[in-house]
Formats: C-alpha cells, structure tokens, sequence
C-alpha cells in the first residue's frame, strides 16, 4: 500500500490499483489498502468500485473517518447519498 500512494502522487493510477489489489490478495484486512485502492478508482472515474472499497474498510474499522467521509463522498457522486445526512457528521 505504501508503494501505491506513491504511483497515486504520481498520477499512476492502474499502477495503485493494482498493487492495492496484491495487498488485499495477501491480507484481506489491510484496510489502507482499501482506502487506497477506493482512492485510485474513485480518480479513475470509478465510483462504484471505489465505493464498495470504501465499504469494505469501514466493515474493518467501523469508526475510521476516512473511510465514513469517502462513503459518503461516493455516494453523493453516484447519487445514492441521504440528502438528511449532515456531511460533517459522515
């Protein structure tokens, strides 16, 4: 994971995703590696795939903020985001 951010600070997209996919491959509950490869597919355009990362580090870490404001980011792009959820609070 730590190699993806830096092709994702280098605008190497494919090149995150996929090394955050090996990441998970190895540890299904790294969760920067989810939030890192939701980050590389959310720049790439894709909202769904990214959402359903974002999910899945919040079902590890329920309480990490990073993952509730990028649920909620996401779902506001697709638009299935709650208009009586207050953004502060996601």
């Amino acid at each position: 994971a730590n190699r993806a951010m830096a092709h994702l600070k280098i605008g190497n997209y494919e090149l995150a995703e996929a090394d955050c996919s090996k990441a998970i491959q190895l540890d299904g509950t790294y969760v920067k590696a989810f939030l890192r490869r939701g980050a590389a597919r959310a720049v790439a355009g894709n909202y769904l795939e990214s959402l359903m990362d974002y999910e899945d580090a919040l079902r590890l870490e329920p309480n990490n903020a990073d993952a509730k404001r990028e649920v909620y980011r996401m779902k506001r792009i697709i638009g299935m985001a709650d208009p009586g959820i207050d953004e502060s609070l996601a």
